[in-house]
């Protein structure tokens, strides 16, 4: 067993340039494990209530079209390439 702690790597760069934020994974690869758009905007919605934004990544057509109706009119939630 190490006599140290786990090192991760992960270092803090320096004062925040942004709210905190959560990174909402929307994509699935099975259709039926899916959550609908609409959960997905009313959890952004919450998050945003709590002083955070949210993030989107996507892959892909579906993906993308899928981030982008989620985000839909709202300020805290940005689609990352």
């Amino acid at each position: 067993m190490p006599a140290s702690a786990p090192d991760a790597g992960l270092r803090a760069s320096g004062a925040a340039t942004e709210p905190p934020y959560v990174v909402l994974l929307h994509g699935t690869s099975w259709p039926t494990k899916t959550w609908t758009r609409a959960a997905w905007r009313a959890l952004a919605i919450e998050l945003s209530r709590a002083g955070f934004g949210s993030r989107l990544f996507a892959q892909g057509p579906a993906e993308a079209a899928r981030a982008a109706e989620i985000a839909a009119g709202l300020g805290d939630v940005r689609i990352e390439a």
